[in-house]
């Protein structure tokens, strides 16, 4: 499978707003995935690499409130079926 590089402005659709000072210190952290150079002065992310830190994020959100389950708390999730 190709792997697809996503630009820094790229970033934002995603969810990920951070300034681009703050990316290169969690990367540095190992807190995020690390650019890819495309060109001078031009980096990309690993795409996948990207929607993994994002998986990894929702993921320990919901170790902290096991309650929540796909941006829902389950009574929500339960309740949503129910006619009114």
């Amino acid at each position: 499978m190709a792997q697809k590089l996503v630009s820094y402005e790229a970033l934002k659709a995603k969810g990920i707003t951070y300034s681009k000072p703050t990316l290169w210190r969690k990367e540095k952290a190992g807190e995020f995935p690390l650019r890819v150079p495309i060109g001078v002065g031009r980096y990309g992310y690993v795409e996948s690499e990207i929607d993994g830190y994002i998986e990894a994020k929702i993921a320990e959100r919901d170790a902290k409130h096991p309650l929540t389950t796909g941006g829902q708390t389950k009574q929500t999730a339960v309740g949503a079926g129910r006619a009114g």
